[in-house]
């Protein structure tokens, strides 16, 4: 019974907190039944009609609370428990004098408000107003006798329920205690088994994104096969998460090798994503000779991916990739380079030129331009660096700015013309440079050394 009296008005559909406030409620009305069927023999005895009339008004009150909370009136039935609260407390103090020891159940009251409400100012404004009560019921009744005046006589009566007043405000505080704890028991309960859901399916999110990037590693060329290409290469591949939106490409036919870093929309799984698409349609236009030249590739990309993403609405420009794509063939002294967004640099003799890329992705733009390609001449032992965007645009340093371009440029002459591990120092540079700043882009570097 008492179980389902402090369930009055919750549904399942409330948040948790809002139903703790419900049972409180619900709590605090039961409570101010009781007490107030407690003391109505006296009530009844002298008859006062001041007091009868004060009697039916807060018990009125209390039992209104249920009603309300069951119609989802949860706010009104909140603040008219705390109202009435504060009004029996002024009506006592005036009714039977300072000596009826309910000021106490003015600290209820400031404990009952931080739980109704959230809002800090709402609350602050309770707790001014129950010093304000406090101080000018003390003040106002300094001197004087309650209106029900009952004697001398009745002097040891009015001292005994003051006791009982005071042992009221120690019960209903213990009530109080005791009923938190069960509430914050049963909320260490809700949140330990949903704790263990989301574990539960976090780990399961996690084991598929660790089966996706064993997916992508095995579409990814390993570094060796780039070394057997061109020995002396590097390749820095540092994701943001645990799969890339980044993605780099070998592929050699006949005579003639490619080679290719690009750069998809987001990182993570939809990045990854499409890298997978992006490698699958490269794999799928150089072999079937539908394109023979840099330029013309990323023209059968673009239009490919346009197709597999079903772009029928012309104002969505979200979806595709930046990239820079070589193309070596075996007896001849220059590359053909093609890229969208992307640039290369050749590093010839501690001199770096950079070689610039078409100015849209591929994919849907604004401007659906043909991409450039140029002849990058070259001698041997000459570097040709191909890269993405994250290495050069990560915070960190002293004042947490872009590691920029400019350093970038600097960095890669210094460690190609220290014939050093490549691939450590770059690492090492970006982990220094960013330092405990949140790594915001996946980050790939290729040296290929011609």
């Amino acid at each position: 019974m008492f179980k389902k009296i402090l369930s009055n008005g919750v549904y399942p559909d409330n948040p948790e907190v809002l139903n703790r406030k419900i049972r409180t409620s619900n709590l605090i009305a039961f409570s101010t039944i009781a007490i107030l069927t407690s003391f109505s023999p006296l009530f009844f005895y002298f008859l006062h009609p001041f007091d009868m009339f004060m009697f039916i008004l807060f018990y009125g009150t209390a039992v209104i609370n249920f009603p309300l909370l069951k119609r989802r009136k949860y706010m009104l039935g909140f603040t008219m428990n705390i109202v009435m609260a504060y009004l029996y407390f002024i009506w006592a103090i005036l009714a039977y004098g300072w000596e009826a020891n309910l000021q106490f159940y003015l600290v209820v009251m400031c404990l009952v408000v931080v739980i109704f409400y959230d809002n800090k100012l709402v609350i602050k404004g309770f707790w001014l107003a129950t010093i304000g009560i406090f101080f000018g019921t003390l003040f106002y009744m300094r001197g004087r006798t309650g209106i029900l005046d009952l004697g001398p006589e009745y002097d040891e009566l009015k001292h005994n329920v003051g006791y009982a007043n005071l042992f009221t405000v120690f019960v209903l505080v213990c009530i109080l205690m005791l009923f938190f704890k069960n509430e914050n028991l049963k909320y260490q309960k809700v949140v330990t088994e949903k704790s263990a859901i989301i574990e539960e399916k976090n780990k399961e999110m996690l084991d598929s994104i660790n089966y996706a990037q064993r997916i992508q590693s095995g579409l990814l060329p390993s570094k060796d096969e780039l070394n057997d290409f061109y020995p002396g290469s590097f390749l820095y591949f540092n994701p943001k998460d645990i799969v890339s939106g980044d993605f780099y490409w070998f592929h050699k036919k006949d005579n003639v090798t490619w080679i290719a870093c690009g750069d998809c929309t987001g990182h993570g799984v939809p990045g990854a994503l499409m890298s997978v698409l992006g490698i699958n349609l490269l794999n799928d236009i150089v072999e079937s000779s539908k394109a023979h030249e840099p330029a013309q590739i990323l023209e059968s990309l673009r239009a490919a991916i346009i197709k597999s993403l079903n772009k029928d609405h012309k104002e969505e420009y979200k979806d595709g990739m930046d990239i820079s794509l070589l193309k070596i063939e075996e007896g001849k002294t220059t590359l053909t380079y093609a890229g969208a967004n992307n640039p290369i640099y050749k590093i010839s003799s501690n001199n770096l030129e950079e070689f610039k890329a078409t100015k849209q992705p591929v994919g849907l733009s604004h401007e659906m331009k043909p991409f450039n390609q140029v002849e990058v001449g070259y001698t041997k032992g000459d570097h040709i660096i191909l890269f993405t965007d994250g290495f050069a645009d990560q915070f960190g340093g002293n004042s947490n700015k872009k590691y920029m371009y400019k350093p970038f440029k600097e960095f890669l002459v210094k460690i190609i013309a220290e014939s050093g591990n490549a691939e450590q120092s770059l690492h090492r540079e970006f982990t220094s440079w960013r330092a405990s700043v949140e790594q915001i882009d996946d980050v790939c570097v290729i040296g290929l050394k011609l």
